[in-house]
């Protein structure tokens, strides 16, 4: 049940609702300043936050994921900094500032083994954009003919406009698409 034991932590540092600001490459010390209270927030609320959600995690068959920004990210150490009662670290924080790629994690579940064959692309208008890398998790049973996986990739700023509007496609093995189509002007 490792799939499962993933879901939950996910489902505890996935966020909702609408964003203040969009994917930023580099945030300001305002927008910095505000993940990390944001993330202290969450911790008082026992970690659960709901951001850059794609999907519905009620639904692990129908696909959702979400999307780890560096605001994201630095909102999620702060809140596990949080819970162990640590302040976030200027260098942790540089750190995922110097992080050149946004991450797209997808959990599904499909009735095919050949997990090496799913794959992850982004679309805005004619272009598609291809990962820079996708990786995958080993498959959990969910029954007799079904697999749960979770798919990441990995897109590097600046291969994306952030501002327009993007069409998430996952394409599991089984060949029979998961499409979302987001706003990435409204995830953090």
């Amino acid at each position: 049940m490792r799939g499962v034991s993933f879901l939950i932590v996910v489902l505890l540092h996935v966020t909702c609702g609408t964003a203040a600001f969009a994917i930023e490459v580099n945030p300001s010390a305002e927008q910095i300043a505000k993940a990390i209270e944001d993330g202290k927030k969450d911790a008082d609320r026992g970690g659960a936050f709901t951001t850059n959600l794609v999907g519905n995690p009620l639904s692990i068959c129908s696909g959702w994921g979400f999307l780890q920004t560096k605001l994201w990210n630095i909102r999620a150490t702060s809140t596990q900094d949080a819970q162990k009662l640590r302040p976030t670290a200027r260098k942790d924080i540089d750190s995922l500032l110097a992080d050149k790629t946004m991450v797209i994690t997808y959990t599904l579940c499909t009735d095919n083994l050949r997990a090496s064959e799913h794959h992850m692309v982004l679309k805005q208008g004619g272009n598609v954009i291809q990962p820079m890398r996708v990786t995958l998790s080993p498959p959990e049973i969910l029954n007799l003919s079904s697999y749960i996986y979770t798919v990441q990739a990995y897109f590097a700023y600046g291969t994306f406009d952030a501002m327009a509007e993007t069409t998430l496609i996952v394409i599991p093995a089984s060949k029979d698409k998961r499409e979302h189509t987001i706003k990435l002007s409204e995830f953090p």
